[in-house]
């Protein structure tokens, strides 16, 4: 019998064993470019009680807080200014030359000028190649996206706390790849160049077309010596960071979207992630965040995106192509199309990402489902165009700019006082 039990325990052991080298090879399998020292260690249940009592009694934020480095800019600034701090900074207020120093502000909060020797000088060609790269006629894929990213990313690190789990190396990573994630983007989605077969989608095999493309314009930009912002990487850190940015940018394919999901669920029902994989998170939701910021600014990019699906449901029409769902401006209904949206892509994503860093619940989805239920009482007035809802929008604004009627005083017997 002790032998029978002892013989029980030793199968059941090497069951194990087999199932948590399986599982490894699950994790590894689903993390591309897997590297140990890019792991992050998640805490268990009954360390983060302690991280928590140790954060309510002063102590320290966590293990991964990024070491802060020395600013460039002491004397006339000492981090991004409160105001561009916020979920309202709005990219649409701002000049170019307003975003470049807000660029510039970030990077440099972020210690990333020191940290890795980088010129201003060479960043600021750098962002303005980046800049140029983008088509201004796009109505939604230009300059003002790739900028707006960025911020989000940044906020994400510092307000949502991601930094806590992240390397420098990872922030100026991300950071990049942010600013480039659509470089040479013309306003007209994957599908359209596949259908259409354009010269791109036969370059890029009709496989994430746009996203090759812009991760080799970033390279193409990088190559100019006044615009190498990474010149003093060595061969192997640049071989990483080309692994990384080129990773994040295929990450932000639509198509891509439930594959990372599935990875990043993955690592966090593991209790095992990458920091590579936190940082495609970080850009992918940054990229779909539109309809999480407040809703001024969320219903300015929606006005946006449907211009620019207008403007290739226009081509496609014209080419005699299938149509795109929601491009057709002779069926324009703006309200659905957000809450499609919203429900498909935007709160799962969003969701899965606070389950790791649970202030994003605060700041971005308790916004996202404010703009939901806007969109959704637009549906039900029927106010399913563009117009119509900037009207409603205008009316509401004039009501609220009529004074209100002085109060009409009564008399006992029921008579207005004169």
């Amino acid at each position: 019998i002790i032998a029978l039990q002892l013989g029980h325990a030793v199968i059941n052991y090497k069951q194990q064993e087999l199932i948590a080298g399986h599982t490894e090879a699950i994790s590894q399998a689903y993390e591309k470019n897997f590297e140990q020292e890019e792991e992050i260690n998640l805490p268990s249940q009954n360390e983060n009680l302690r991280t928590a009592a140790g954060a309510s009694g002063g102590g320290g934020r966590g293990a991964f807080s990024l070491t802060k480095q020395p600013s460039l800019f002491t004397t006339r600034r000492s981090s991004v200014a409160v105001n561009d701090r916020a979920w309202d900074f709005d990219v649409f207020q701002k000049s170019e030359e307003e975003l470049l120093m807000h660029a510039i502000d970030i990077f440099d909060e972020r210690g990333l000028f020191s940290r890795f020797s980088i010129p201003v000088s060479t960043f600021v060609n750098f962002v303005n190649a980046v800049k140029d790269g983008y088509a201004e006629q796009a109505p939604y894929h230009n300059s003002y996206h790739a900028y707006d990213v960025m911020h989000v990313c940044y906020l994400l690190m510092t307000k949502c706390r991601a930094d806590e789990y992240l390397e420098s190396f990872n922030v100026l990573s991300i950071l990049v790849a942010a600013l480039a994630h659509d470089l040479g983007h013309d306003g007209f989605n994957n599908a359209f160049h596949a259908n259409s077969g354009s010269d791109l989608a036969v370059t890029y095999n009709g496989i994430s077309i746009l996203e090759n493309y812009s991760a080799a314009y970033l390279f193409r930009i990088l190559r100019k010596k006044d615009c190498n912002i990474f010149l003093r990487l060595n061969d192997e850190e640049m071989y990483k960071m080309r692994t990384r940015l080129i990773d994040m940018i295929l990450d932000t394919d639509a198509k891509n979207h439930f594959m990372l999901m599935t990875r990043f669920k993955h690592g966090l029902e593991m209790k095992k992630l990458s920091r590579g994989l936190l940082s495609s998170m970080i850009l992918h939701v940054s990229d779909v965040s539109n309809p999480t910021r407040p809703g001024p600014i969320a219903r300015q990019w929606a006005y946006s995106v449907q211009r620019e699906f207008f403007r290739q449901g226009d081509r496609e029409k014209q080419l005699g192509i299938a149509h795109s769902p929601f491009m057709d401006r002779d069926y324009e209904n703006l309200p659905r199309m957000q809450i499609a949206f919203i429900d498909a892509v935007v709160q799962p994503v969003f969701q899965l990402l606070a389950d790791f860093l649970p202030s994003v619940e605060d700041h971005c989805i308790k916004p996202l489902q404010l703009n939901r239920a806007f969109w959704h009482s637009m549906c039900q007035r029927g106010a399913n165009k563009t117009d119509d809802i900037k009207f409603f929008l205008a009316s509401q604004t004039s009501n609220d700019l009529v004074p209100s009627p002085p109060p009409v005083n009564t008399l006992a017997d029921g008579r207005r006082e004169s």
